[in-house]
């Protein structure tokens, strides 16, 4: 279902990660534990924010126990609690690079899960057309009946919103027609890609900043 649906927690990845290394006569086993990530690099893994406290208040909405640690009066890193993978590695003295199978030596800490992306923004077409969102509400309250008390709005024109709607539409067709032939669907909607790393050994450290740590085999 990870490799289907692509959509998947850090238990899961490490499942997937675990379950690809064995079959490929490696061992491996879970690991969890307290780790602390870079706040910068948490900011682009989460969705490119620029705000250290919106990027943790997004995974605390997500019911991911999360803290941000100061230093220096400013947040420098995200700590939580986080499951990743170790794999029993040919690793002296090639690093990885030549594993020969059954002749681990090291177990080297595999994250699959903490990615970086590359982001670019979909257009802003309400702004390319010259609509105003702000106006068009302002339109249609002076042409509703408001009651401030019950904060209730009723007799809304919906005439005025289906010829608004249809205005906007119409601009964006003729906007499309005159700027955007020959983009492609990443130009106008943007897109989110994972940035490879593709790495001649095997680094025997992660990103991550340990705090603690347990080993199991699980599976």
């Amino acid at each position: 279902m990870v490799v289907q649906t692509k959509q998947c927690n850090d238990f899961d990845t490490a499942s997937l990660l675990i379950a690809l290394l064995r079959a490929s006569g490696i061992h491996a086993r879970y690991v969890y534990g307290t780790i602390e990530l870079p706040i910068e690099k948490v900011k682009n893994w989460v969705g490119g924010f620029t705000d250290s406290m919106e990027a943790l208040r997004l995974l605390a909405s997500a019911r991911i126990p999360v803290k941000g640690m100061v230093d220096g009066g400013a947040i420098k890193y995200m700590r939580k609690e986080h499951v990743w993978t170790e794999a029993w590695i040919d690793y002296i003295p090639s690093r990885g690079a030549r594993h020969r199978a059954g002749q681990g030596d090291t177990w080297i800490p595999l994250d699959a899960s903490f990615k970086q992306y590359t982001y670019k923004e979909p257009m802003d077409f309400p702004q390319a057309v010259g609509f105003n969102a702000q106006t068009f509400v302002d339109e249609v309250l002076t042409g509703s009946t408001v009651d401030p008390i019950n904060s209730s709005v009723s007799n809304v024109p919906q005439g005025l919103i289906l010829q608004r709607m249809q205005e906007y539409v119409q601009s964006v067709h003729q906007y499309y027609d005159t700027n955007l032939q020959g983009k492609t669907v990443e130009d106008i909607v943007g897109s989110k890609k994972v940035v490879a790393q593709d790495f001649p050994y095997l680094h025997n450290s992660t990103i991550l900043r340990v705090r603690s740590a347990h080993f199991t085999r699980i599976l």
